[in-house]
């Protein structure tokens, strides 16, 4: 992550590969970045914390008896209603 990155919705930090590494604990740096550009973008952490509640739902399902093809296609059903509510918010707010 690049310290100036600003996100602007939970499916760009569901898109990016140093989020899910914050999320999964797989690299110490990773997890260090992050913690510390939470820590400094509050707005940004609020949108990041939301990110991490639906890894959490879906890391959830992972460990019930859910077909990979349901937990994809959930996930993707949520990917969209979430874009389509933050257009929505976006075009209300003008």
């Amino acid at each position: 992550m690049k310290a100036s990155k600003t996100y602007n919705s939970i499916a760009d930090l569901l898109g990016d590969e140093g989020f899910l590494d914050w999320f999964h604990k797989k690299d110490d740096a990773q997890v260090l970045t992050w913690n510390k550009w939470m820590s400094e973008n509050e707005e940004q952490a609020q949108l990041a914390k939301q990110a991490e509640q639906v890894l959490s739902v879906f890391t959830g399902l992972q460990t019930e008896s859910v077909s990979s093809y349901q937990r994809s296609l959930s996930f993707e059903r949520l990917v969209k209603k979430i874009i389509s509510q933050e257009k929505e918010a976006i075009a209300v707010s003008y």
